[in-house]
This record gives structure tokens, C-alpha cells and sequence, in this order.
């Protein structure tokens, strides 16, 4: 296995019914009560694209997670007291994370309200300069087809709805069939996080929240998509055994690099006497990475048997790079003895 991570290109938590703008905050309150707020957030896809494209990664089977960290204490002090505006940590709950359709801005804000001011650098905290509830950028067309992003029936695609136990729990999410299809030409405008429609529907006097670290945390918690994709790469000849599936791989190298094959190859199993062993299975051959071929083998050790004297041989065919096909590649394998793969070299 392999891993990338993506991290947040920006992120903004918007409060229903005003333009306050908290963009810059290291981390987000996502609240009900006497209101609510949503936290959108865009991550930064173009690097994990761009290795797809360029077949640095096999995207096939490939899992794609997204993670949040929980401040757990949320609005609340180092202690558990409650700040002046009385937010409590929620329990018992449901998240909705979904897709954004419209592209929006981030904003400059700091604070929730105009209470706050940085007397050091004499900057004010508070902003309400898009995004925020009503506006997703300054443009002429500027304000969000719904207020907020949607209106709860409209306006959004839910990709996943997420369940909090103890309130404390951190983000860990399968996105991977949204991912897949955003690699796959899809438009990234960005993801949401809020309660579902009834919690933001209720009306109560201590609002209650849940808080993330956000992007522009100061700590290592800062949150990221993580992509897992099945590259790993073990090859079983230099320990073939019969009777189960066994791993072969074809290395395709040119000026000492990786390269492709124009199509994928086939592959046959010889004994030492250059016949075509029978009674093994021989699975579909894949790419695994950028010059890199797999084929899965299974010898029947009833129709044959090795006692560790002689080799038997993988011969690579249909060889194809730039148009040209080449002469076959053969390889081999042996029980426990000598250990040899063949690379294919185009100069």
C-alpha cells in the first residue's frame, strides 16, 4: 500500500442569517440552537490528479478517506466551563456531509462576533466579507442560489451522514466513489459539513456544538483526504508455491525510467523442457503502476510437481512500447533456489 495525502485549499464556517465570515479560525463550530452554522471547506485535489494522470498511482481499487480532528472541548474552556455564549459540546447526533455546487471564496474573518480585537497588530477579527451565508463571492452574481447553500431539501448532494456518539469523535469517512469521480473529470467546488435538517430546525436556549480543527490550525491536526491505493508489490518467484496463487511481475523500464506498454501483455508457464506447464491458472494480467505488471499463477501440484531441481519459466508475450513489438521476455522462478527478474529495457 501507498498513501497521498490532499489537504484543505480553503475553508470557511458561515452562521445561518448573517454575513459573519470565520474563515481564518483554527477551528470550526458547527452549532444549533438559537442558530446554526455550516462549515464548507475545498480540498486541493490537483497533485493527487495530477499523479493519477501522469500514472505515477493505479488508481484501481484505490480508497480515498476523509479526516477531521476534533478539538472536543469545542466553544468550551480548557476546563469544561462554558464561554459567555453559553455553547455546550453536542452528543447523540448526525453530521451531513455534502457536495457544493457553485464555486465561492473564502474570506478573511476571524471571530464570531465584533468583540474581539487583536490590540498587538491592531487588526480587527471580525469580517463579513464573503463567503457568508448569503454571499459566495463579490462578483456580480455573488449571492448562493440558497441561502446558506441550501435550503434543506434543495441545493445539495449528501454524500455520507455521520454519527456522533460522545460528540468527541474524530472524522474519518469513505469518500472514495465522489473522489473518483471528481479524478475523473468531475468539478471541484468544495464539501460541507452540518447537522441534519431537524437539529438545525430546532429552537433552544444553550446552543450545542461540534468543533474541527481547521486548516489554519498551528498544531499537526490539520485536516487532509487520504488516498490508500493497492501498489503493493510482492513477487513470489524467488518463493513459488504450488497449490495456491502466486504473484509474477513484468518490470518495464526505458532510459532507466518506468514506461508503459501500449497494451497489456500475455503471459505463459514453461517447464525446463520448454513445455507449456499444464493444469495451472493463469489470473488477468494488471497494471500495478507506471511500468509495473502483474499476473497471478496457480500450479496444480497434482498434475505437477517440483522437487526443487529445475526452473520453470514465465514468458511475457505481445510486447508492445511506441508502436513496436518486441521479442518475448522470459523470466524465472524457482522453489526456494535462485532468485532472478528480468527487466525489459528500451533504449
Amino acid at each position: 500500500m501507498s498513501y497521498f495525502r490532499s489537504y484543505f485549499e480553503k475553508n470557511n464556517t458561515i452562521i445561518s442569517g448573517t454575513h459573519i465570515n470565520t474563515a481564518k479560525n483554527p477551528n470550526t463550530e458547527i452549532y444549533y440552537g438559537s442558530s446554526y452554522s455550516r462549515f464548507i471547506f475545498k480540498v486541493d485535489l490537483e497533485p493527487l490528479i495530477e499523479r493519477v494522470n501522469n500514472d505515477l498511482v493505479n488508481n484501481v481499487n484505490t480508497k480515498h478517506y476523509l479526516n477531521l480532528y476534533n478539538t472536543i472541548f469545542g466553544d468550551e474552556s480548557f476546563l469544561g466551563q462554558k464561554k459567555t455564549n453559553n455553547r455546550d459540546r453536542a452528543s447523540s447526533f448526525d453530521l451531513v456531509l455534502f457536495q457544493i455546487n457553485e464555486e465561492w471564496d473564502e474570506g478573511v474573518g476571524f471571530d464570531y462576533s465584533k468583540t474581539e480585537y487583536d490590540f498587538t497588530t491592531g487588526n480587527d477579527l471580525y469580517s463579513t466579507r464573503p463567503s457568508n451565508w448569503f454571499i459566495k463571492n463579490n462578483s456580480v452574481d455573488g449571492e448562493w442560489d440558497y441561502p446558506g447553500i441550501y435550503d434543506g431539501t434543495s441545493g445539495y448532494t449528501v454524500i455520507s451522514t455521520i454519527h456522533f456518539d460522545n460528540g468527541n469523535e474524530n472524522i474519518n469517512v469513505d469518500i472514495t466513489s465522489t473522489i473518483n469521480n471528481i479524478i475523473d473529470g468531475g468539478t471541484n467546488y468544495g464539501f460541507g459539513l452540518a447537522f441534519i435538517p431537524h437539529y438545525e430546525s430546532l429552537s433552544l436556549i444553550d446552543d450545542l456544538s461540534v468543533s474541527f480543527f481547521t486548516k489554519y490550525t498551528q498544531t499537526f491536526y490539520e485536516p487532509y483526504i487520504e488516498s490508500v491505493f493497492d501498489d503493493t508489490i510482492e513477487d513470489n518467484r524467488v518463493n513459488f508455491i504450488g497449490g495456491i496463487e502466486q504473484n509474477l511481475y513484468l518490470y518495464v523500464t526505458k532510459g532507466k525510467n518506468p514506461y508503459n506498454l501500449d497494451s497489456l501483455p500475455t503471459v505463459e508457464l514453461y517447464d525446463s523442457s520448454n513445455n507449456i506447464i499444464t493444469g495451472s491458472t493463469i489470473s488477468a494480467i494488471t497494471k500495478v503502476k507506471k511500468g509495473v505488471y502483474r499476473v497471478g499463477i496457480t500450479i496444480d501440484t497434482n498434475v505437477n510437481t517440483c522437487n526443487g531441481q529445475y526452473f520453470y519459466y514465465d514468458v511475457w508475450k505481445n510486447i508492445i512500447i511506441d508502436g513496436f513489438t518486441v521479442s518475448d521476455i522470459t523470466q524465472n522462478l524457482f522453489h526456494n533456489h535462485i532468485h532472478q527478474i528480468t527487466q525489459l529495457v528500451v533504449l
